[in-house]
């Protein structure tokens, strides 16, 4: 029989956003008139769809006991069907049966498959016929621990022939767990020599996937993956070629930044696109009027915003800046995730440091002496960080000889601030002591209760309805894409109940009822946790809240949420994004894809050309450059914490 096409229900997981459209399906399945003795493959997949809905406890609002229960009725008789059915899957079927398998069932076939143990009924030989006719099956089959044991050899052999096989490998091992990943499951056989036999034939495919190429460049050794640098290697020369074949065909796009500095401009600053291309202009009056060496150093905060307003740092890769294709786009589980947006901040960065120090030379200074005065004149003198010391390179130097000095004179910062937490003090005789390795992540923070993160399942639920552009919850009439997210539209319209649609107001009676909106007389719905919701978008754009940078009323809800077990604190110096940022720059021990600034220099690994030397150097002082901006911004919340319990 021919397969039905229609919009069929189907489960993808409890957090999905479909969730309500596919409950209104049931409910119509459930309340129609259903043929028993008429039912194909994807009507019982359709109806195992539906038990999962209910064994997951998801039900519409309007749902009443007894209309629950009888849809429970309804789903344990099909249930039964079900059973049956595979009961007689077999050798003479199989193949016909899969062929008929609706593709967003297909991995709920071999769920039941391997549920009620069917596979057992099918010999090798159907099941070799299986994978040579259907080969995309085996993206559903690697997921079943019971049925990959018992076709053992065969699977194997299948995977050393199949064109996609390296991309199920690199998909299992490589890929982040929340975009594209899949849990498979390999043949205990497929050895790791086996696994590099399969990667090195994919990258001499002609059309193999330029993602999945990345993937192999960037790959991390583990124990179920090892990968030689002369494979890797190949794979950085194919990336190359595919991308150079793109851009001939003239299939690429433009996307920069320019940067200037104005003689005539009054405004600090001003922005503007052309196109793709961010084009920024600096007045030179307003630098001009900068008279020490302290103020010009803040430009790097206050005019470039290397940090906000919190002390965060503003510079890193946000998921909530990345575009729906870039947070689709395929990624290594090891690689320090980028878009465009991240991609303009880091040109920019870059293109500010190199035109204010340019800048800086008709004046006879440099970012260095600034540098150098920040340490002394404020981080010594004025918050009494007393025996600090650091070095700045020659002027002579070439750029690898200032790298080679300015790197051990970074980490040297960054210790004595370590030191000066720990102790109250700088203590040089037991500085020059310490001689274990520095982590970024394990120099402390002068203050408690520093920074509050969530993973709780709650706040990202609300994280998303409030914030994400995904939601669907704003997209309402008149106001339609006027607003990006829910909080956007409650804050700046009165909008009444009714203007929501059907499946919209089952989510907001939801939070009514929750107490995270409420309704009024007039049925317009207003945000009712509005402290906690604000929060809750701080997470959403940040990933973090710092805590002394409010108010006591506000403090008074992050404490609560504390308490609450919605959020926790951790007391460090940089935040985990920052420290992500700092590692992407130094090492490639986290991320695969980082510039390894630490490492390359250290071990001699670096490139000849001096253009990318003045590059990385340059980027290695405006690390440092946000290292005493952090520290700063830690001396200024120790000194607000203290002025908060110990007021004068």
């Amino acid at each position: 029989m021919k397969p039905k096409k229609r919009n069929r229900v189907v489960f993808y997981s409890i957090h999905d956003g479909s969730i309500v459209s596919n409950l209104i399906k049931i409910e119509q399945l459930l309340d129609g008139t259903q043929e028993k003795d008429n039912l194909e493959i994807n009507d019982l997949l359709e109806f195992y769809n539906v038990k999962l809905f209910f064994d997951h406890n998801l039900f519409l609002p309007k749902w009443e006991e007894t209309t629950i229960s009888l849809y429970k009725t309804k789903i344990d008789e099909n249930w039964f069907i079900i059973k049956n059915f595979w009961a007689k899957i077999s050798n003479t079927n199989v193949l016909d049966l899969i062929s008929q398998v609706d593709f967003v069932y297909k991995s709920h076939f071999w769920e039941l498959t391997h549920y009620f143990h069917s596979y057992k009924k099918i010999n090798t030989d159907v099941f070799v016929t299986l994978l040579k006719n259907h080969p995309r099956e085996i993206n559903y089959i690697l997921g079943f621990k019971s049925i990959v044991p018992y076709f053992n050899k065969e699977i194997r052999l299948f995977l050393l022939e199949y064109s996609k096989a390296a991309e199920l490998i690199l998909s299992n091992i490589e890929l982040e767990k929340h975009s594209h990943a899949s849990n498979y499951i390999f043949p205990s056989c497929l050895t790791i020599s086996d696994k590099e036999t399969i990667i090195n034939n994919y990258i001499d495919q002609p059309n193999a996937n330029p993602n999945y190429i990345r993937l192999i460049q960037n790959s991390k050794d583990s124990q179920l993956l090892k990968l030689s640098p002369k494979l890797r290697l190949k794979a950085k020369r194919k990336n190359r070629e595919i991308t150079d074949e793109v851009l001939s065909k003239g299939q690429g796009w433009k996307e920069g930044v320019e940067i200037s500095l104005s003689n005539t401009q009054k405004e600090s600053v001003i922005y503007k696109y052309d196109e793709s291309i961010l084009i920024v202009s600096y007045s030179r009056k307003v630098l001009d009027d900068l008279q020490n060496n302290i103020s010009l150093f803040y430009v790097f905060s206050k005019l470039f915003i290397y940090t906000d307003t919190n002390g965060l740092l503003t510079l890193w890769s946000k998921p909530c800046e990345l575009d729906i294709f870039e947070r689709i786009m395929m990624k290594s589980k090891n690689e320090y995730v980028t878009g465009t947006i991240f991609h303009r901040k880091n040109f920019l960065s870059h293109l500010q440091i190199i035109i204010f120090n340019e800048y800086l030379s008709h004046r006879s200074l440099s970012v260095e002496k600034l540098i150098e005065a920040f340490i002394y004149d404020r981080l010594d003198r004025h918050y009494g960080l007393t025996n600090i010391r650091f070095k700045i390179p020659s002027k002579k130097s070439t750029y690898l000889e200032k790298i080679r000095a300015l790197s051990p004179e970074f980490e040297s910062i960054l210790r004595q601030y370590q030191l000066y937490v720990n102790d109250g003090i700088i203590d040089l005789e037991l500085f020059q002591l310490s001689s274990s390795q520095l982590y970024l992540s394990e120099i402390p923070s002068l203050a408690r209760k520093k920074y509050f993160y969530s993973n709780s399942p709650k706040i990202i639920e609300l994280r998303n309805l409030f914030f994400s552009d995904q939601s669907l919850l704003h997209y309402i009439e008149p106001y339609n894409d006027q607003y990006k997210n829910l909080y956007d539209l409650l804050t700046n319209e009165n909008v009444n109940f009714n203007q929501f649609a059907d499946y919209q107001q089952d989510i907001i009676s939801m939070l009514v009822k929750d107490e995270y909106l409420y309704i009024n007389n007039n049925n317009i719905v207003s945000i009712k946790k509005d402290i906690m919701i604000f929060l809750i978008g701080e997470l959403y754009n940040n990933e973090v809240i710092t805590y002394w940078n409010y108010p006591i009323s506000v403090q008074i809800v992050i404490d609560n949420m504390l308490n609450e077990n919605l959020l926790y604190h951790e007391d460090t110096l940089f935040t985990k994004q920052e420290l992500n940022y700092f590692n992407f720059y130094l090492n490639k021990k986290e991320f695969t894809n980082g510039t390894d600034l630490r490492n390359k220099y250290l071990h001699g690994t670096n490139t000849s050309f001096e253009k990318e030397h003045k590059r990385d150097y340059f980027s290695l002082l405006m690390l440092i450059i946000i290292a005493l901006l952090k520290i700063e911004n830690d001396l200024e919340i120790k000194q607000k914490s203290e002025y908060r319990f110990f007021p004068k």
